[in-house]
């Protein structure tokens, strides 16, 4: 498992590291209290503790991974089967050589993303994205617009799973110009579904 900022085993370090700081901010506690009249150093020790905890709470609140990292899916997909089932699935009307050299990939945890990345695959209702799993189930396929504010991120995976694989939120652009988000999650024998949606600001 890769340790990384967002893994379960990064956070429960993190735990014990803020854990661990405790008895000395205890200590420091008694270090003042033992310096009453310096006002500065009670100033001090307060925001220092302050920001401590702070950032202790920003550190475990529920972080979602963007997928601005797209790469090209050769480099991503290392099982070629699996790259060449998505491709054949999905880019029926594209020639395979053109296909491969086109399409983008992201992978987090047991879920690989694609964006086919080739005008021939878009149209009105949006450009095709596809989501498998390491095992090659299309458990997710969605023509979506990729048009969207600076700074909104059309996927991102959050720091949320169901049945062992990862969750999706996907943004889009309604027609008020507002942002619609929707929360996919797997369910066992099925898909990723729907599970939730909602206008964000």
């Amino acid at each position: 498992m890769s340790l990384t900022p967002h893994s379960p085993i990064f956070q429960l370090i993190f735990i014990l590291i803020c854990l661990s700081i405790l008895p000395m901010l205890k200590q420091f506690k008694q270090l003042l209290l033992r310096q009453r009249k310096r006002r500065f150093y009670w100033v001090i020790g307060g925001i220092s503790m302050f920001a401590g905890i702070v950032f202790c709470l920003l550190m475990l609140l529920p972080k979602s991974t963007p997928t601005a990292g797209w790469q090209p899916a050769k480099q991503v997909v290392r099982d070629k089967e699996l790259l060449e089932k998505v491709l054949k699935e999905n880019t029926v009307n594209l020639d395979y050589s053109l296909a491969i050299e086109n399409v983008l990939a992201f992978k987090q945890g047991k879920l690989y993303l694609f964006d086919f990345n080739h005008p021939a695959l878009c149209g009105q209702a949006g450009c095709l994205y596809a989501a498998y799993t390491e095992a090659g189930e299309r458990v997710l396929s969605l023509l979506l617009n990729p048009e969207l504010p600076e700074g909104i991120e059309l996927l991102s995976v959050p720091d949320r799973e169901r049945n062992k694989l990862p969750c999706l939120l996907v943004n889009q652009l309604t027609t008020e110009n507002q942002i619609l988000q929707s929360l996919y999650c797997y369910e066992n024998g099925a898909k990723l579904v729907q599970v939730n949606q909602s206008i964000i600001d």
